[in-house]
Order: structure tokens, then C-alpha cells, then sequence
């Protein structure tokens, strides 16, 4: 697979096969021609036409060899040996545990387990072929990197499980269709406002009170400006203080809109409701009074929400999907 990263076992040092090493004190091809000319009956064996393999042979009695002699000078040599005698076969596998030459393959060295401990090779497959990316001395506990790793894509790929956090807010395209929504609302409260406030003279303007008109039209510009809010503070900033001004916008628009409408609906029902007929002056300071108690109580139970139980920005995770 291109890209595949895999290991190997670096055993034969090709620094050494030239270099005269160790206790042989011979290179590898003098050591392997010497082992050709002693032993030529193994010139018919067809694992001895190459090289390869020899310093793993050699390396393997070499460590048998040393082990044994450094066993044998703690024992008696004219005495009798028994080979499955356990605590023989114990000092031997401590002396190989003990063993640190440097050996036609390279170091030897072994593990408590009694494995050959070698540096790693650390290949990546490119193009069908392996390049050495790295090494690893588990001797030392050096780690050479000799390349980059190559990644398709430009980065490593995810190992595990990757967990994402996302914020919950309105999308952009709701945001754009409610602030041009709002928007429009604003425009045409406020082109509302100004045709009344223009004709306010007109008897059938004058007649439904143009300037509680114009509060019930405030109040509704409150209203749509206070959704701009509500999306501002949903998608781009969230902030407490943008949480209080829809807050009070909302409240505040919808109870001006909401209060004048009861106001000029009081007035109609009293006027309709007068069994006597008798004329019942009810002026716009009446219909205003009726508003700024209502605002009055929004703004009390505002002021009060605030001081017991304030607006906060917090966030809170939700179950994963």
C-alpha cells in the first residue's frame, strides 16, 4: 500500500563487512574464505555459494564460544560435565545475557528473553519500493530519522478517533433571510411612522390617535430590531450584553406595541359601553398612562431579573452525534 510505513531488523552493519571486528579480528570475506578453504566439502552445499547468511552463523557459534569459555572458568575443567546439570545451563544463560561484542553482523547484544537485540529500520513504501525513513538504537535508545515521511494529502492520517467540537449557532443563510426579514419590518415601520406623523392632521388619522400611533409603530421597530440582535449574537458575537439588548428590545418593543393597542381598545370599549350616551372625553394623556404602566412594569420585572438572576454566557456540551 504506497505510503504504508513498516519495520525491519538491521542485523549485518555494511560498515563493518570491510572493517577488521571483534574477538575474530578478521573481516567478513577473510573469515568466509578462510571457513571455505578448512571446509571444502561445504563448496557443495548450496546455501555456501553466497556470503549472505555467513556472519549470522559465525556471530551465532562466536556468542556460543564466548559464553561457554566465560561459563567454563567458573568450573572445574578436568571434571566430568553434565550439560542438563541446571545450574550449569543458569550460568550459561547469564553469560549470554552478559555478551556485548561487536560481531560480523554488527553488534550483539540480547535481551532478557534471550533475543538478539538489533537496530530497527523504519521503511516507508513508495512507488512499489522501500526507503529507509528512519533507525532506532534500542541499545542506545537513539532514535535518526535519516528522511521525511510522505503523506498523501499532506498530513498523517487520523489514528483514532477524532473529536470534533462545533458550536450550535443559526447558519449563515438564516441569518442573512432574518436580518434582511427584520430589515424590511424596520422600513416599513418607520415609513408607517412618518405618513402618520405627516397626515396626523387627517381627520381619520387624527380621529385613531397619531401619536399612540406612532408608539405601537416604535414599538414594533423594537421588535424587528431586536431579532437583528438575537441573530448578530447567534452567529457572529455572543456576548451578555448583546443577550440584554434583545432581551429588552423584545420586552420593552412588544409591550409599547402591545400596551398602545390596549390602550385605543379600552377607549373604544368604554365609548361603546357608555349605556347613557353621555360624551366621555378620554384624551391621549389617558391612553399614555395606560402605556407607561405597562412599560413600567417591564422595566421593574427587567431591572429585577437582573439583579436576582442576571444574564449569563455559559457553554454547555451537548450529547455527541
Amino acid at each position: 500500500m504506497e505510503g504504508s510505513i513498516e519495520t525491519d531488523t538491521a542485523v549485518m552493519d555494511p560498515a563493518l563487512i570491510e572493517t577488521r571486528i571483534g574477538p575474530a579480528g578478521k573481516t567478513l570475506p577473510e573469515l568466509y574464505r578462510q571457513f571455505l578453504i578448512e571446509y571444502p566439502a561445504r563448496l557443495a552445499d548450496a546455501r555456501m555459494k553466497t556470503i549472505r547468511g555467513f556472519d549470522l552463523r559465525f556471530d551465532s557459534v562466536m556468542s556460543a564460544a564466548l559464553a561457554l569459555n566465560q561459563t567454563l572458568q567458573s568450573w572445574n575443567y578436568s571434571d566430568e560435565m553434565q550439560l542438563g546439570n541446571s545450574s550449569f545451563k543458569a550460568e550459561l544463560m547469564r553469560n549470554i545475557l552478559k555478551l556485548d561484542f561487536i560481531g560480523l553482523s554488527g553488534r550483539v547484544v540480547f535481551d532478557n528473553n534471550g533475543d538478539r537485540t538489533s537496530v530497527v529500520m523504519i521503511y516507508q513504501l513508495r512507488n512499489l519500493s522501500r526507503h529507509l525513513v528512519g533507525t532506532y538504537d534500542p541499545i542506545e535508545n537513539v532514535l535518526n530519522w535519516t528522511s521525511k515521511f510522505w503523506f498523501a494529502g499532506g498530513s498523517p492520517p487520523v489514528d483514532a478517533p477524532e473529536l470534533l467540537t462545533r458550536q450550535l449557532q443559526l447558519s449563515e443563510a438564516g441569518t442573512i433571510a432574518l436580518t434582511s426579514a427584520s430589515s424590511i419590518g424596520i422600513a416599513v415601520s418607520i415609513a408607517t411612522v412618518a405618513v402618520n406623523f405627516h397626515y396626523r392632521e387627517l381627520r381619520l388619522i387624527k380621529m385613531s390617535s397619531p401619536l399612540v400611533n406612532n408608539v405601537i409603530g416604535a414599538g414594533c421597530l423594537m421588535c424587528y430590531a431586536s431579532c437583528i440582535v438575537m441573530a448578530v449574537n447567534s452567529h457572529w458575537a455572543v456576548s451578555t450584553g448583546l443577550c440584554w439588548t434583545q432581551t429588552a428590545l423584545l420586552t420593552i418593543g412588544y409591550s409599547a406595541a402591545f400596551g398602545a393597542m390596549l390602550a385605543k381598545t379600552w377607549r373604544v370599549h368604554r365609548i361603546f359601553t357608555n349605556v347613557k350616551l353621555r360624551r366621555v372625553a378620554i384624551k391621549d394623556s389617558h391612553l399614555f398612562a395606560v402605556i407607561l404602566l405597562v412599560l413600567a412594569t417591564d422595566i421593574v420585572l427587567l431591572i429585577a431579573w437582573g439583579i436576582i438572576d442576571p444574564l449569563t454566557v455559559k457553554s454547555v456540551s451537548l450529547p455527541s452525534v
